[in-house]
């Protein structure tokens, strides 16, 4: 297609083998992971080199290493980090951060705007939401009417992502039905026809993740750890998440930050510079962190690494 581009990682922003070299011994030439980055007017795309469902690097003396995690792309590519009003990437097409997903007692009220969003964050190819909202119980344990003014949204990005994807198997539809969501759901088939070997979708599995943290608060040093954990983790098999509070710029921004320090080595400093650049790519003109608790924290964090 004219106008794409198709450029090796390394001259953007190498990852390094942390199995090699590890953090503050990095070498001076960095091993290369084995994919390219493929730039379209709208999105970044990882192509791998080999059909793997892993990303590997190897280093220049050509041995293998440990999964590598993805490169970091320059902080002032606007395009890159650029996703919606509600939403940007920090790791182009692994981890996003932004608003509440769904309906909210703020920007989105309605049903139909808060489906919208969640068709829209779908579309990107996220599998898993991280939500840090302490005001929120965990998805699976809101009700019908869900709470202080914002609705669950595990069951409808289940089935929006089931849409897009393939039909869900029945044993899935019958575990979401209820009284609302049965009109949009198809007729319950008998249990014959719906154990039938034939009834093989190949879809994603969204995975919903809690970790609870006070508005405009900062989180605990066990929340950081676990989640920078975790996100390695995730990134390296896969995943691709959005991670949200509520604003998408206080909590999120401030875990995004300490994410960054911890699997790149960045300095405070650099790390909140990338985590502001790319929020700025929403147009909202503000801060995130929100507060100077939260850029204090994240300062903190890093000069404990």
């Amino acid at each position: 297609m004219g106008g794409q581009t198709l450029l090796p990682c390394w001259q953007y922003l190498p990852t390094h083998c942390r199995r090699c070299h590890p953090r503050g011994s990095f070498p001076a030439s960095p091993c290369v992971p084995q994919y390219s980055a493929q730039r379209t007017a709208n999105e970044t795309v990882w192509s791998r080199r080999r059909p793997r469902s892993k990303l590997q690097a190897v280093c220049q003396a050509g041995k293998a290493c440990e999964t590598a995690l993805p490169p970091l792309l320059p902080a002032e590519d606007t395009e890159a980090h650029q996703f919606s009003s509600f939403a940007n990437w920090i790791i182009p097409a692994h981890l996003m951060v932004g608003r509440y997903p769904f309906v909210d007692p703020n920007r989105y009220r309605r049903r139909i705007a808060g489906e919208q969003v969640l068709r829209q964050i779908l579309g990107a190819g996220i599998t898993r939401f991280v939500c840090l909202q302490e005001e929120l119980p965990p998805q699976d344990q809101m009700g019908l009417r869900g709470a202080n003014g914002f609705l669950p949204y595990q069951a409808t990005a289940t089935l929006l992502a089931a849409a897009s994807d393939g039909h869900a198997p029945s044993q899935e539809v019958t575990g979401l039905r209820n009284p609302h969501l049965n009109q949009f759901l198809p007729p319950r088939r008998s249990k014959q026809a719906g154990s039938s070997a034939m009834e093989q979708p190949t879809r994603r599995r969204l995975q919903f993740t809690h970790v609870p943290i006070v508005d405009l608060g900062l989180p605990s040093l066990d929340q950081v750890q676990s989640v920078v954990e975790d996100m390695g983790r995730w990134m390296k098999q896969g995943d691709i998440v959005y991670m949200h509070c509520w604003g998408g710029r206080g909590r999120a921004g401030t875990m995004a930050a300490c994410i960054l320090v911890h699997h790149y080595g960045l300095g405070g400093q650099e790390a909140l510079k990338r985590v502001q650049l790319a929020y700025d790519t929403r147009g909202e003109g503000r801060n995130s962190p929100e507060t100077s608790a939260q850029h204090n924290f994240v300062l903190e964090y890093a000069g404990r690494i």
